[in-house]
């Protein structure tokens, strides 16, 4: 996470709210129906859109890193 942090600076990323995650994982494993709060996507709060677009960022920048480790090991012959 130490990329992430210095790519978005100290404060702009961090979410806003401790549940947001946990919300934001159940969001995602129900292929994005279940909503944290009442209502449709409308009535969602805009802090919690705030949150799960950062996490989603997150998750990105995460697997970009991985795809770019795996394309160096490829690409130097390394089999670790």
């Amino acid at each position: 996470m130490n990329e992430i942090y210095r790519w978005y600076g100290k404060e702009e990323w961090i979410p806003r709210h401790e549940l947001s995650y946990v919300w934001w994982t159940y969001f995602v494993a129900s292929n994005y129906q279940a909503l944290p709060f009442e209502g449709g996507i409308a009535d969602q709060p805009t802090w919690i859109w705030y949150d799960f677009s950062h996490y989603e960022e997150m998750a990105e920048f995460e697997q970009l890193m991985f795809e770019r480790e795996e394309l160096q090991r490829r690409l130097t012959g390394r089999n670790e």
